[in-house]
């Protein structure tokens, strides 16, 4: 039976795999504590212990305006993290399945981009996490990269949370309409690696790949549906990103290409409005 260690168990998607897990893996999931993947002693004295058969890496520094004031330790978590791990796992022969972001875009084309698209981080969150892919690819030859964007989840920080949230005290909000994404469950992303620890021993295809939820939708696109599906009376107001200034630059058009990953895996890409129904309102499924 195969060993996998997830890192980062309490975020979003390490939550999302713990609530998926079928049990056909012998999975160790570790938070911080448990597994500091910025420190080099206790990252390889955990592989030492468990002799994982894969490890996902799903921590990450994910405060996208924190990291403009806070450099440093955005590129200790996500930049220095994945390189410790990777060495270890190459060390371990042990293939590294790492989370990053459709942020290492500038999201100024208009189009999909797809993996081969040249990156041009805005942030820097991005350039953190577009070091910590580098690092990956540099010191781990079995590894996957994959991009993701907008995870939602009712664990965690997310858009949803944060829309229901505000709801409940204001009659009105006010959401940027010129910001497209790809708003993806972490319910969804789950899914995915779970498919991809049944299928990559047999199809080992090492690389960059872009998993989001269909269709692409604008930040006040989805405020509204949100608002829909949870039958609150509050209103939606759209604004420009001009009018709405944060201290981190968001690219505009931040849509990924699935293509690459249906085509090598057989991924059906997941759409984000389905999950949604179910969890905000999961006696209707």
């Amino acid at each position: 039976m195969k060993t996998v260690l997830v890192t980062g168990a309490k975020g979003q998607v390490g939550q999302a795999l713990q609530r998926n897990n079928d049990k056909t893996y012998v999975i160790h999931f570790l938070d911080k504590i448990a597994c500091d993947i910025t420190n080099t002693e206790r990252v390889n004295a955990v592989l030492n212990r468990l002799k994982p058969d894969v490890v996902i890496n799903t921590a990450a520094y994910t405060a996208v305006d924190n990291a403009e004031d806070d450099r440093e330790s955005a590129f200790v978590v996500n930049a220095k993290g994945p390189e410790i791990l990777a060495q270890a796992c190459q060390q371990h022969n042990a293939t590294l399945i790492h989370l990053s972001t459709d942020y290492v875009f500038a999201g100024d084309t208009g189009k999909p981009f797809t993996e081969t698209d040249t990156t041009n981080p805005l942030g820097v969150y991005g350039e953190s996490k577009l070091a910590g892919e580098q690092a990956v690819a540099q010191h781990c030859k079995q590894h996957l990269v994959i991009r993701l964007s907008g995870i939602f989840d009712l664990s965690g920080h997310n858009f949803v949370k944060t829309i229901l949230r505000l709801a409940k005290t204001r009659d009105t909000l006010t959401v940027v309409d010129d910001q497209v994404t790809c708003p993806t469950p972490a319910n969804a992303v789950a899914t995915l690696l779970y498919q991809l620890l049944a299928t990559i021993e047999e199809n080992p295809a090492w690389g960059v790949y872009h998993f989001a939820a269909e269709p692409p939708v604008s930040w006040y696109g989805f405020a509204k549906t949100i608002l829909a599906k949870a039958q609150s009376a509050t209103q939606v107001i759209p604004i420009k990103t001009k009018d709405f200034p944060t201290k981190a630059k968001r690219p505009l058009y931040s849509v990924l290409n699935g293509e690459k990953i249906q085509t090598t895996f057989n991924i059906t890409l997941p759409t984000w409005e389905s999950e949604l129904t179910c969890l905000i309102n999961p006696e209707t499924v």
